[in-house]
C-alpha cells in the first residue's frame, strides 16, 4: 500500500519541478478529482464511493493512493 507520505512527496517533487506551491499542486487535482466525481456513468459513481477517506470528500492524497495501490493489485 502506497503510504501518504510518499504522495506529499511526489507533490512536492511536482511543485518543485514546476515552480509552484504544493498547496497549488493540490488544487489543481482537487479541481480534477470534483470534476471527474460529476460523472454520472454507475461504474464511475461506484470507482468514486470505493475511495477510502476520513471526511466528506477524498483528497488528492486519498484518491492517488488508492488508484496506485489499484493498479498495482491489477498487475
Amino acid at each position: 500500500m502506497l503510504s501518504r507520505k510518499k504522495v506529499e512527496s511526489a507533490f512536492k517533487t511536482i511543485a518543485e519541478r514546476e515552480g509552484v506551491s504544493v498547496a497549488y499542486v493540490r488544487a489543481q487535482i482537487q479541481e480534477a478529482i470534483e470534476a471527474a466525481k460529476t460523472n454520472p456513468d454507475p461504474k464511475t459513481k461506484q470507482f468514486w464511493a470505493a475511495i477510502p477517506h476520513q471526511v466528506e470528500h477524498p483528497s488528492p492524497e486519498d484518491v492517488v493512493c488508492f488508484i496506485i495501490d489499484n493498479i498495482s493489485k491489477e498487475q
